[in-house]
């Protein structure tokens, strides 16, 4: 998976120092505050389990995002953040692991395919959760379908519901659970890792289209803290080339995600 989410201008990216600096200031080089994925014991259910380290930015985006496909999230610490709406935030506690509000988003941005129910949506899931390992990695017998049974294509599910394949909410397996009012997100202020809940989603409106900004890339980690809130960034480039993802580049000088599972080469250093 490429990673291929934006952020809202003006939101402040945590760097190594603990200082912040506004997402469409970074350049290429930039340290931010991140977690390596790729150290023997990280605990990926535990983010307080683990040191954070210095993670260098080796790619950026910036793209015009339609306002309409865009969310704002509130937690219970007064954080705010503007996302598109297929951006993983991370979960604590019992929604451990990614979290998105639109699953529709993500799988036509992530997987390539545009999907327009509820059933498909469940056919596209399944395979990627099917496993039932030690680490719940996988559909649970008390799990119930990602959104709501009968709920119409981009209607918003109930947010009261766990909403993902595993019943507690958490990421199953290789798919995020859903981002919902009262899920817990990791949160840093700088001197405390905590967590907290969500208290509100608002969908923004409008045809226009805002300055948005994506990390793609960090030489180690794939997490950064966007006004101090846990979210998921580029994937480690330790794990480049590791991957056997029929869509894969072979020269990592560009990076790319896919379309209706053709290659986008527009990205730039």
């Amino acid at each position: 998976m490429y990673f291929r989410s934006f952020l809202a201008k003006e939101t402040l990216i945590t760097l190594a120092d603990n200082s912040t600096k506004p997402i469409e200031e970074l350049v290429v080089g930039d340290k931010v505050q991140t977690y390596n994925q790729n150290s023997k014991n990280y605990d990926g259910a535990h983010l307080e389990n683990n040191e954070q380290v210095s993670g260098t930015i080796t790619k950026l985006k910036k793209e015009l995002v339609q306002r309409s496909d865009t969310v704002k999230v509130t937690l219970s610490n007064g954080s705010k953040l503007v996302i598109t709406k297929d951006y993983p935030l991370v979960g604590g506690g019992k929604a451990a692991g990614w979290q998105i509000y639109d699953a529709f988003m993500y799988v036509k941005n992530y997987i390539g395919i545009t999907i327009t129910s509820n059933e498909e949506l469940e056919d596209i899931i399944r395979p990627l959760v099917e496993v039932i390992d030690e680490s719940h990695a996988g559909i649970h017998p008390e799990a119930t379908e990602w959104y709501t049974s009968g709920q119409g294509y981009n209607v918003r599910a109930d947010t009261t519901k766990p909403g993902s394949m595993h019943p507690s909410g958490r990421q199953s397996g290789n798919f995020p659970g859903r981002l919902g009012v009262g899920k817990e997100i990791y949160c840093d202020d700088g001197e405390t890792l905590s967590v907290e809940e969500v208290v509100s989603l608002e969908e923004l409106s409008g045809e226009y289209k805002e300055e948005m900004y994506c990390v793609g890339w960090i030489n180690s980690g794939h997490l950064i803290f966007a006004n101090g809130i846990c979210v998921g960034a580029g994937k480690s480039t330790a794990e480049r080339g590791q991957s056997d993802d029929p869509y894969k580049v072979d020269e990592w000088d560009g990076e790319w995600y896919k379309q209706n599972g053709e290659q986008n080469l527009d990205w730039i250093s």
